[in-house]
């Protein structure tokens, strides 16, 4: 990842939901690796970040550079600053918290 959640007090990043449909593989993957490299994918175009308003501001132009705005979209759902995020998960985790802080 470019940016860890770790690397700030909790008070400055906020928790985001983000979601997407492309028209074309070829810029699916192209955005699945971007956002990858932000976030943690919980399924397959589905992500969860925790990010800072710099970072998200740069990851923002990043998915820009990326989509089509006429055949794509990408839905991003502020989750908030809470230092908890409550979520309810039926099945496996696609990812495992590595540090608890």
């Amino acid at each position: 990842m470019k940016f860890s959640c770790f690397d700030y007090p909790k008070i400055f990043v906020t928790h985001y939901a983000i979601a997407y449909d492309v028209g074309d593989p070829k810029r699916g993957v192209r955005l699945n690796s971007l956002l990858r490299q932000y976030c943690w994918q919980q399924q397959g175009s589905f992500f969860e970040a925790e990010l800072t308003p710099s970072v998200f501001g740069r990851l923002c132009r990043e998915i820009r550079d990326v989509v089509n705005p006429v055949e794509d979209n990408v839905i991003i759902y502020p989750l908030g600053k809470s230092n908890v995020l409550n979520k309810i998960v039926i099945g496996r985790l696609r990812w495992r918290i590595r540090h608890v802080i």
